[in-house]
């Protein structure tokens, strides 16, 4: 959970696994957030989100200071599916 105006960039591209079905990031109802850069894979366990953006349906925002996410990217599969032999 975050704070309002925080920001979390992923240098060179950042890979975040989710674990025991969570979501890898989870933001909270406030102004400013902004993720980017950054690439989110599912883990062994399903997990229904791997980016939360908010917890409730009656948050407006704020227009004067959204939200940001981009250069976001998710995969499902990749090394956690390669069998070593």
């Amino acid at each position: 959970m975050y704070n309002a105006n925080t920001v979390i960039l992923g240098i060179g591209l950042a890979t975040l696994i989710s674990t025991n079905g969570q979501p890898c990031i989870q933001v909270e109802d406030v102004e400013g957030v902004r993720i980017a850069g950054i690439l989110f894979q599912a883990g062994t366990t399903k997990s229904s989100t791997l980016l939360q953006w908010g917890s409730s349906s009656n948050y407006d925002g704020d227009s004067s200071n959204p939200g940001v996410a981009s250069d976001i990217f998710a995969r499902v599969g990749g090394p956690n599916d390669v069998s070593v032999e």
